[in-house]
């Protein structure tokens, strides 16, 4: 673009799950490429930059909740977010949604009214996540619902942001790929660089993560003996520490 462009940021709106890296992603990478940043969020994000306005919503999301309930407390946090990119409407041309806020169909169709260019930003893929949770009975209509969201926000994005080429074929995203880029910058630096080959390094299998149900995380766990009864030269590491399931975890 010929100029910086004036720019909002749409982030997950309850204050648990901040993802590790967004703070220095904002402050570092985004904010220098932006005129004026709006920051819409609900996580206690320290950002730094002079162009940075920070609109806070506090909504509170624990696991064990009820089916129901989740449902209400993805819906609810809409209208706050849609409230504010029509307050703020002045303020930015192009909105970026970052980590799941695909979801936020009522905010992403009144930007598209607004004419406002829409890029997403993937991070995860919450209906795959709740097909482990929810897949059988009419439960499992939550995330066939999930995954109707994502496929139309996809449809209303100028630009879509994933990792890897990988996630094209997982998400059936094939008929999007002229407006696909591939970036993971902002989660991995370049100062990790491999230091030994990958023939001379040990047999480590690793998870690094949320110690969540939908994770997978006690099956990891109690596949290591299992794999240990017949493999004596593997090595696990589970690195995490929060997560519903970190008791039951560790007792595996």
């Amino acid at each position: 673009m010929a100029k910086k462009p004036n720019v909002a940021l749409v982030t997950f709106p309850y204050s648990y799950a901040v993802p590790t890296g967004l703070a220095d992603f904002i402050s570092s990478i985004l904010a220098p490429l932006c005129h004026k940043l709006v920051l819409i969020t609900g996580q206690p994000l320290k950002v730094k930059g002079k162009n940075i306005q920070v609109t806070r919503m506090p909504c509170q999301f624990r696991e064990g909740e009820s089916l129901l309930l989740r449902i209400s407390k993805v819906i609810i946090p809409q209208f706050s977010i849609t409230v504010n990119l029509l307050r703020l409407r002045r303020k930015y041309e192009v909105i970026i949604f970052f980590c799941t806020a695909e979801l936020f169909l009522l905010p992403m169709l009144i930007s598209r009214l607004m004419r406002k260019r829409i890029i997403i930003i993937h991070t995860g893929t919450l209906s795959m996540s709740y097909r482990q949770l929810y897949h059988r009975g009419i439960k499992q209509l939550a995330p066939m619902g999930l995954r109707l969201i994502e496929k139309i926000a996809f449809s209303l994005a100028n630009k879509i942001c994933l990792e890897s080429g990988g996630i094209i074929k997982l998400l059936n995203l094939q008929n999007h790929r002229r407006k696909i880029s591939l970036a993971h910058h902002y989660f991995v630096s370049e100062q990790f660089k491999p230091e030994k080959d990958l023939a001379r390094r040990a047999n480590l299998v690793g998870y690094i993560g949320k110690f969540a149900f939908f994770k997978g995380t006690v099956n990891f766990a109690q596949a290591i003996p299992l794999v240990s009864a017949r493999r004596r030269d593997v090595r696990f590491l589970m690195a995490g520490g929060s997560g519903s399931h970190y008791q039951r975890v560790e007792a595996e």
